[in-house]
């Protein structure tokens, strides 16, 4: 009985510091003009092209644009890159530092960093 105390107690903490240590993925916080903005993808996802350098802390297929996927708000995030380049202003986004996808698509397969939330500002 002791041993299957000890056992449950030992698979517990595991399992809190596998949770806590995914809880502290640290986002990766950029700004740029954007060049480029994709969508219409079948999975709802988007896509875009700053005129910065891509991060790719995920290690992700391909550094060349970011994703936002449809479990994200992309709808709000389309309008703010939309706007972001209309204005030419800079636009800050968080790129997520471990998940990369790949937006559904009939000529690229490779997974590209993924951002969580989008935003303006008036300054940087």
């Amino acid at each position: 009985m002791k041993n299957a105390t000890s056992l449950t107690k030992g698979l517990a903490l595991l399992i809190f510091a596998a949770l806590f240590s995914l809880s502290q993925a640290q986002a990766v916080f950029r700004t740029s003009l954007i060049s480029s903005v994709w969508g219409g993808y079948p999975d709802g996802s988007i896509a875009f092209i700053p005129l910065a350098t891509v991060a790719n802390p995920a290690d992700c297929d391909l550094a060349d644009a970011y994703v936002i996927p449809s479990d994200y708000d992309t709808e709000t995030a389309m309008g703010v890159l939309l706007a972001g380049m209309v204005s030419r202003s800079r636009v800050s986004y968080s790129v997520v530092e471990d998940e990369c996808h790949t937006p559904q698509q009939t000529d690229v397969f490779e997974s590209r960093p993924v951002v969580q939330r989008v935003g303006l500002r008036l300054t940087d």
